[in-house]
């Protein structure tokens, strides 16, 4: 950025204050900054709020947190000069001034700057997709999800962005015992259009809670793609861009370093690791559909269905590629040259199993050429081992290993392949340009695609594949004013009916991972039977205590397997469904009033349980009694069903047990 003057300075003003539970921010700017604002974005609303904790204190709170948090919010609209309500610390301004180029004040020469918590816990700034999923599968299990709440402003401008999905994949990450936290927040009406500031700005949450929580990093679900630029036309080592080169170091000033422990991985393998999570954790990029329904028109849409298809090797219906031609932005990324990660697109559709559909053809055409550049794309499957330099040292080991348990690091060829890419030139192919000229026809409004069925006059539709004709606008084939009348009711049944079939592609898809996990679990349980069984042989004296280890061991594997079939049948009916089943309700209610369960046992024994707010008896119902975790101080179900394997094997459920716990204690007195 260019020095101004002092004549040219362009100033924005913010103060923050405590009042009813949220951090607000107001901000002013200079009516030169205003106008300097880009063409594409300006700044819009001067007051931000933020929802934080009831125990929150702005006084605990460093100074130099509060300037980056303005910064994140309003930095870019601030040109050369930010004034915060609090004195920074002289590093963190000389941060600054090397970084944007922008002078904060006011300076407090006697203030020490943040430092990183030795005993601390690291962040991750969630979105609830796939890709922020998949980071935090990979991150330490104490890691805390922050997710940041668009709340919208009465009477104020909506995006097309809605929480629903997001909202539930947190529900579902807190059932599962993790602190996660969700900060209610305006601060997309900051910018004009609506939006975040930076790419940074999802990470406020962390930024506000830093000393609060203790945090000492703060993670994104940044895939390969993204950080390196593969599927873009050449490589492109983050650290060089200035979106990561100016901003890394203010974290690093405050003590809470960027982590991007999936920079990597290509968007297949963080679909991978998400699918295999989805026993416990929901996930979904779309952000403009519901929990329950992704809303199957934007790219994401597009992109991620074909992908999590071909991964699990699962049929896709042609119609899905009438996204296509519906939708101005799927069009409009598919005439990119080259596509927007167009390396998953590649991987995606070729393999597919997929009828066929002129889009799709034409897809396979122009990218056949970057396939065989990438041969056949093979670093999509694999780590790249440059992603180390981007997570901090003292949870780089704990990532590796976690990454190991899904995938390899790249061979010597792969990441030759990764680190010289240029694909530039490969938009001159032959194969490319005819690829391109089919999706121009397609997608440009030359003319329309219709799907017809193939007819026989004695038998009527014929089974076959639905057979896809291009016909220049206004042509008509001589029967279509026979059936006139009956095309609205046609095309109203087609629009009913594809949603559904989207839906059970994807349920099948999420399945198929299921039963792989099922099937992985029931490995890992015969292996461990056969050598615990072994060295009780071995060891005589200690026979009967390692048998009793066999049998918990048995009954533990088998809960899991009982959480992963109860999951099945709840929630992949709807994927995201946020309603608890009756029976479910009846028994949390029936748990909680049983005096053979201990409430405040219970959230004493399991202080996790306690951090994250849930009730005991939900928990208790939904996850801790498939987890193995004691309804009172006195009953061990593991031990109790060890010992009588042949209950366990007619069936067993949270509220049956602690009946069961209850008729043992009254037998006993």
């Amino acid at each position: 950025m260019p020095t101004n003057t002092v004549e040219e300075r362009m100033q924005v003003v913010t103060k923050l204050r405590l009042r009813e539970g949220q951090v607000v921010q107001t901000a002013t700017a200079s009516q030169q900054d205003m106008a300097s604002s880009s063409a594409k974005a300006r700044m819009g609303r001067g007051s931000t709020e933020f929802r934080v904790p009831t125990q929150f204190s702005m006084q605990d709170w460093h100074p130099d947190l509060e300037a980056l948090l303005a910064l994140l919010v309003y930095g870019p609209f601030a040109v050369t000069d930010m004034h915060v309500s609090r004195g920074v610390s002289a590093a963190f301004a000389d941060a600054v001034i090397n970084s944007l180029n922008i002078r904060v004040s006011p300076v407090d020469l006697t203030l020490s700057p943040r430092r990183l918590p030795t005993a601390g816990r690291d962040a991750l700034a969630y979105s609830g997709g796939v890709d922020s999923t998949a980071a935090l599968a990979l991150l330490p299990e104490d890691t805390i999800p922050i997710f940041m709440h668009r709340v919208p402003l009465p009477g104020g401008a909506r995006g097309l962005y809605r929480p629903d999905a997001a909202l539930q994949s947190c529900t579902d990450v807190q059932t599962s015992g993790y602190h996660a936290e969700i900060v209610d927040t305006t601060m997309e009406y900051a910018r004009e259009p609506i939006g975040f500031a930076v790419d940074w700005t999802n990470a406020s949450g962390a930024i506000l809670l830093a000393d609060h929580l203790g945090l000492r990093s703060v993670s994104f679900g940044m895939v390969a793609e993204s950080a390196f630029h593969i599927g873009h036309p050449r490589f492109s080592e983050l650290a060089r861009r200035s979106v990561y080169a100016g901003w890394a170091p203010l974290f690093e000033r405050v003590g809470v370093p960027i982590s991007l422990p999936t920079s990597g991985l290509s968007e297949v393998m963080t679909s991978k690791i998400a699918t295999e999570q989805a026993f416990r954790w929901s996930s979904q990029s779309c952000i403009r559909g519901t929990a329950e329904q992704p809303c199957m028109n934007c790219f994401k849409c597009f992109r991620k269905g074909i992908l999590e298809a071909r991964i699990f090797d699962q049929p896709v219906d042609p119609s899905h590629f009438d996204i296509a031609l519906n939708s101005a932005e799927v069009k409009r990324r598919l005439l990119e040259q080259p596509i927007h990660h167009e390396d998953v697109l590649a991987f995606s559709v070729h393999g597919l199993r997929c009828d066929g559909h002129p889009v799709l053809a034409a897809l396979q055409r122009k990218t056949e050429a970057l396939l065989d550049y990438s041969d056949g794309v093979c670093f999509a499957e694999s780590i790249y081992p440059g992603f180390s330099r981007y997570v901090p040292d003292f949870i780089v080991d704990h990532v590796t290993n976690r990454l190991s348990e899904y995938a390899s690091m790249a061979s010597e060829h792969a990441i030759g392949i990764f680190e010289g890419w240029d694909t530039m030139s490969l938009c001159g192919e032959p194969s490319y340009r005819e690829g391109q000229s089919q999706l121009e026809r397609l997608l440009g409004g030359s003319g329309d695609v219709r799907r017809s069925m193939a007819m026989n006059p004695a038998t009527g539709p014929s089974r076959e594949a639905p057979e896809y004709v291009v016909r220049p606008a206004g042509a008509s084939s001589s029967h279509e004013s026979d059936v006139e009348d009956l095309t609205p009711e046609v095309e109203r049944l087609i629009e009913s009916n594809e949603p559904l079939a989207r839906r059970v592609a994807q349920m099948e898809a999420r399945t198929a991972a299921l039963i792989q996990e099922v099937e992985r679990r029931e490995a890992i349980h015969v292996e461990e039977t056969v050598a615990l069984t072994r060295l009780c042989e071995r060891v005589t004296p200690e026979g009967i205590h390692l048998g009793s280890l066999i049998a918990e061991n048995a009954v533990r594997l088998r809960l899991r397997d009982l959480l992963i079939s109860r999951l099945r049948a709840r929630r992949w009916v709807f994927p995201g469904m946020t309603t608890m089943d009756p029976e479910s309700r009846a028994q949390v209610r029936l748990v909680s009033q049983s005096p053979a369960f201990d409430s405040e046992w219970y959230l004493n024994a399991y202080p996790d349980v306690r951090a994250a707010g849930q009730d005991p008896a939900l928990h208790f119902v939904m996850n801790g009694f498939y987890e193995g975790r004691k309804p009172n101080r006195d009953f061990d179900p593991v031990s109790y069903y060890a010992t009588h394997p042949e209950l366990l094997d007619a069936g067993v459920d949270p509220l049956l047990t602690v009946k069961r716990s209850e008729t043992i204690a009254n037998d006993e007195t």
